[in-house]
């Protein structure tokens, strides 16, 4: 019996180890499916984001291979009755959809012509400053708080280690928990800002959108047939005192459905009358954007790529693409 009683407990051992076995095995199987899954999964989404940027790259060609086109065809002059400037354009794909919308990118303050060049160097721009500290009044902030933002950016461009009055340089950045050094040269983008002195999330978020860092010391010549309401502070500042908030707000709400043909129409508004136009302040406006920024969305299978690239239209017809930026614009 107790033989019997021995092989019996050998078998249940026997038969217990098999089951150990077979439960790990299927863990193991389980585990190898799952990666393998998750593998093709990532897979999947990578060839999903390559044919996205794939298509981003083409439809950049594409817009700057139409305007190229547009220009030795169309007048020199953009405005909102031209359906492409005004509206949406959907593009629908096998596995998603493109929706892209070209904006005007002239209506703007350009940071980098809070400086200029003098020779090699970079040197402050007072008028310049003193203009964008209006645009910033304009946007309900204070002289001090437009004072010290005007100071801090043009410190962070300008080539020499001397902090101006509001402003700061190396001496104040090295000195901070994580030490860094302004960067003596044009701004690439205007989130280059965020960092610098005095610049609060909350000052940062009110002037965004009215602000660029083209690669010039100069601002872009206003469109006046497509600034918006939204950029009435840049549009007041731009008239340099010329005109009030009112009579600039104005201008914008009378406006021609199809804009206006030449700028000596624009300037012959009875608001400007009795008003002394000088080459300073109408080399300030155009009829036709410069620049351009394409905004793309595209969605394809579970990839999602938004782009902001910026487009430089010369005289010529040429089109050039300065920048561009991914994701959401923060």
């Amino acid at each position: 019996m107790a033989v019997r009683k021995g092989g019996k407990k050998q078998k249940g051992a026997a038969l217990l180890v098999v089951l150990l076995l077979l439960a790990a095995l299927s863990i193991a199987g389980i585990a190898v499916i799952e990666t393998m899954s998750l593998a093709t999964a990532r897979m999947q989404a990578g060839g999903e984001r390559n044919q996205a940027r794939w298509h981003q790259q083409s439809l950049e060609a594409l817009v700057v291979n139409l305007l190229e086109k547009q220009a030795q065809t169309a007048p020199r002059m953009d405005s909102f009755s031209q359906s492409w400037l005004a509206e949406e354009i959907v593009i629908p794909l096998d596995q998603g959809v493109i929706i892209i919308r070209l904006s005007d990118s002239t209506a703007c303050f350009n940071l980098n012509a809070l400086v200029e060049r003098d020779g090699n160097r970079l040197i402050a721009n007072k008028s310049e400053a003193q203009r964008l500290q209006k645009m910033m009044q304009a946007l309900g902030l204070s002289n001090m708080e437009a004072s010290r933002f005007a100071a801090v950016v043009s410190d962070w461009i300008d080539s020499d280690g001397n902090a101006s009055q509001f402003g700061a340089e190396d001496s104040f950045y090295t000195r901070l928990g994580q030490p860094f050094r302004t960067s003596g040269q044009f701004l690439v983008s205007v989130s280059e800002a965020r960092p610098m002195a005095q610049v609060s999330p909350q000052i940062y978020h009110r002037v965004q959108a009215h602000i660029c860092t083209l690669p010039m010391d100069s601002q872009p010549k206003i469109n006046v047939n497509l600034v918006t309401m939204k950029q009435l502070p840049v549009l007041l500042a731009a008239f340099d005192g010329l005109l009030s908030l009112e009579e600039t707000r104005r201008l914008i709400e009378q406006r021609p459905q199809k804009g206006y043909q030449d700028l000596d129409a624009f300037f012959a508004l009875p608001v400007f009358a009795g008003k002394e136009i000088g080459p300073d302040i109408r080399n300030h406006f155009d009829i036709w954007s410069e620049y351009l920024t394409l905004n793309a969305e595209i969605r394809y299978g579970s990839a999602l790529l938004q782009s902001h690239s910026l487009l430089h239209r010369r005289e010529g017809g040429g089109v050039t693409i300065l920048s561009r930026e991914f994701g959401p614009q923060l």
